[in-house]
């Protein structure tokens, strides 16, 4: 596992760097960054993204992925289990 304050490429290497939920899990954002955009060419592109409640994981967590648990789970107690979590 690497260190995002320490990416070993070298400067102006990437035409885009993606830092996808990666930020909020760092100790040291400012270095993080600073590194990161080390590695982009001069008219490169950082695209960053932390989680939030309007981050594309949230939305689906919470219009998706719970909605498919709680249906899963009430059919389970209909059906009697059949290996849904209760």
């Amino acid at each position: 596992m690497g260190e995002i304050e320490r990416l070993g490429f070298p400067d102006a290497r990437f035409d885009v760097d993606l830092c996808l939920g990666v930020l909020e899990y760092v100790l040291d954002e400012p270095a993080a960054i600073r590194e990161v955009v080390r590695t982009l060419k001069p008219d490169g592109i950082l695209i960053a993204i932390m989680l939030n409640k309007f981050c594309p994981y949230e939305i689906y967590d919470h219009y998706v992925h719970r909605k498919i648990i709680s249906g899963a789970r009430r059919l389970g107690r209909i059906f009697g289990g059949g290996g849904a979590e209760q």
